[in-house]
């Protein structure tokens, strides 16, 4: 069953990828390969990072075509202008303020058709702060034919995440309201809890925007989005191993580390040296992920496993794809969105779980074993008020029950009891053994009248249980006081008042009702 929990996360992230694959394939004609960079011809797809901010200008010559519809599905940049033949037909951010956020989404231009030329040259202008790079070709297209898959790829690649952030908000305070309610699991509540949290304010670095404020402040927004990432790791480890094995283990060492690799990311001073320093802290942090798989399959906890291991290959892919310089998309975003929701989602369920259990143990510890009835350790929960009414009733000559019929027997009559006295209350009336063949009965909002014809009911059915037996019942009925003592007392004199009458023993030979 563990190996199968893997396997299912590596067919989900292999789902995932193909269905990447087949999302992103080109769909018309293709403007990949030979490109022109001032002198230099390259090939697309290729990626470069830049010491120093500047604009950067890219070239493609083609002939005459029929589509009137440009998609580039993947282009690192902070703002890009789109000419055709030197006409401006698209551009998204701003030069003066180059913040925009456009390396995860897909761009679509639709152009006027007069603007083709037996020889064309489509230019890409890139304001490049740190990175540029076309990551897939580019190709040209009729807008109606893939309406559809543009509007699915902006799906997948950026409008998901903002509903991952909005579920990561919630259930941060969800998980940290829960962490209150479990003193003894409060430290795995509040790990799980962060690091959701951190794990959404990540993935804001995923959305598409045309612009972050300022270049300082997307500066100090990159930090913080960065750092929070690395973060939201740790805790999820920690939260991990305090989830199934109950105490620290990597995570006591990989704290100093995570703390120490995360405070350098504020002290980088331009964007290239954060990403160049974020290269390398991503090699380094890797291991708080590795780690939380190796957790996870070491316990006995399978239920973690499979989002565990579907964002450690995540994690993989993008450490490869640094390493080797792929053109190839991240996922990253994706395996920290499964494994914080789905590690809360988990603890939702424990948790809901608990409380069941919680539950069952509360009701068996107030309920009587024999007759399913309310033990009297639940009048201390009781609140009366004066419209309400109390019963206390005995069954006459139970002791002679039990020396001729024996106990058996007389538990069975107490069963009997109860079920004719149920079938006669609402559903929020309560009946409860007070002791051996006493009960007391609460009837809310019920008047002593009303409450006197309810046991005068319930006698019947009880006599007719034993042909052989003629069994019979005492009761008192007290209300309006509101007083749950006074009430049981005078209740208790009512009842005795109706055994003497039974017995004969009555002064004034009236039936005593309540």
């Amino acid at each position: 069953m563990r190996w199968l929990n893997v396997l299912i996360g590596i067919l989900l992230f292999a789902l995932l990828y193909v269905v990447f694959l087949s999302a992103h394939r080109v769909d018309g004609y293709s403007l990949g390969g030979e490109w022109t960079h001032g002198d230099e011809s390259i090939r697309v797809p290729f990626y470069r990072i830049v010491g120093k901010p500047g604009i950067v200008t890219l070239e493609k010559r083609f002939s005459r075509r029929e589509e009137t519809t440009l998609v580039i599905p993947r282009v690192s940049c902070h703002a890009l202008e789109v000419y055709l033949n030197d006409v401006l037909i698209g551009q998204f951010g701003d030069f003066e303020r180059p913040t925009a956020n456009i390396w995860n989404s897909v761009l679509s231009l639709s152009f006027d058709p007069s603007l083709l030329q037996d020889s064309n040259v489509l230019r890409l202008e890139l304001f490049a702060l740190y990175d540029f790079g076309v990551h897939q070709e580019p190709y040209l297209s009729n807008y109606s034919s893939i309406v559809g898959r543009i509007t699915l790829l902006r799906l997948i690649n950026s409008d998901i995440y903002i509903v991952a952030i909005g579920m990561s908000v919630i259930l941060s305070l969800v998980l940290f309201f829960l962490s209150l309610s479990l003193p003894e699991k409060k430290s795995t509540y509040m790990n799980i809890a962060i690091a959701v949290l951190l794990a959404g304010i990540y993935l804001l670095d995923y959305q598409y925007r045309l612009a972050t404020g300022s270049v300082e402040f997307f500066l100090w927004f990159r930090k913080i989005v960065v750092a929070c990432g690395y973060v939201s790791t740790f805790a999820i480890l920690q939260g991990t191993e305090l989830y199934t094995i109950q105490r620290r283990d990597f995570s006591k060492y990989t704290i100093w580390l995570t703390l120490a690799v995360t405070a350098g990311i504020f002290f980088q001073k331009d964007f290239y040296s954060l990403k160049r320093y974020v290269d390398l802290a991503n090699l380094m942090l890797m291991m708080n992920p590795v780690l939380t798989v190796v957790t996870a399959f070491r316990s006995k906890t399978r239920r973690l496993l499979i989002p565990v291991v579907f964002c450690g290959i995540t994690v993989l892919h993008a450490v490869l794809v640094l390493i080797f310089s792929l053109p190839d998309k991240f996922f990253i975003g994706y395996g920290v969105i499964v494994l914080a929701i789905g590690f809360g989602v988990i603890l939702v369920r424990d948790f809901r779980e608990t409380s069941l259990e919680l539950r069952k143990t509360y009701k068996r510890a107030i309920t009587d074993s024999l007759t399913g009835a309310f033990n009297r350790s639940v009048l201390d929960e009781v609140s009366l008020k004066p419209r309400d009414s109390l019963v206390l009733a005995d069954i006459n000559h139970f002791k002679k029950i039990n020396d001729t019929k024996g106990h058996e027997f007389g538990d069975g009559v107490l069963c009997w009891f109860v079920s004719a006295v149920r079938q006669n209350l609402r559903s929020e009336d309560i009946l409860i053994r007070y002791g051996g063949d006493e009960f007391v009965v609460i009837l809310f909002n019920c008047s002593v009248e009303n409450t006197i014809s309810i046991m005068e009911r319930i006698r019947g059915p009880f006599n007719a249980q034993d042909d052989s037996l003629e069994l019979s019942f005492s009761y008192g009925v007290a209300g309006g006081s509101g007083n749950l003592r006074n009430m049981l007392e005078e209740a208790d004199r009512r009842m005795y008042r109706m055994k003497a009458f039974l017995a004969g023993e009555a002064e004034d030979g009236q039936i005593p009702h309540g």
